[in-house]
């Protein structure tokens, strides 16, 4: 699990060994899996979520899910009283690795490798083992918003 904290923002990338027979697709489990995951955070790294959030999932079969959690300022202060109120939404996407080191020719083969305003991103062909999915995690960053956009507006370099 990585967090990120930046302004009022909170993303948490989970790859799938967190999310072991979740099913993300199903609104309450999806509701229980937060609340769960937000009572861990406020336990573990002293960050307390209350009042209304909105939240997005990003999916990808490949990696798991990033998650993104914006605080909604109400003027009603004492409206949730320590409570919590979410507004999910769940996308589906492919996500891409943006290259960020050089990598062996036989690690690339299991890429299709975009071309987009000068910088290379890399979408799995097939399903990863943990071992090349670290190395990738080592050596990229993750794109999970705008993927279709890169994707679709660039050209194809490889793979």
């Amino acid at each position: 699990m990585k967090i990120i904290l930046d302004n009022n923002h909170l993303t948490i990338f989970l790859n799938n060994l967190y999310l072991k027979d979740k099913n993300l697709n199903d609104k309450n489990e999806v509701e229980d899996f937060l609340g769960q995951l937000i009572k861990k955070i406020k336990f573990y790294y002293d960050l307390t979520l209350e009042g209304f959030i909105n939240v997005w999932l990003y999916l990808d079969n490949n990696y798991g899910v990033v998650i993104k959690i914006e605080k909604e300022d109400l003027e009603y202060f004492d409206y949730f009283n320590g409570g919590i109120d979410m507004n999910i939404k769940v996308i589906e996407t492919n996500f891409l690795y943006k290259m960020e080191e050089l990598f062996p020719k036989d690690f690339l083969n299991k890429f299709i490798i975009y071309k987009y305003h000068d910088k290379f991103y890399l979408k799995p062909k097939e399903k990863l083992n943990i071992k090349e999915m670290s190395v990738l995690l080592e050596n990229t960053k993750i794109i999970y918003r705008n993927s279709l956009e890169i994707t679709s507006s660039s050209e194809i370099v490889g793979g």
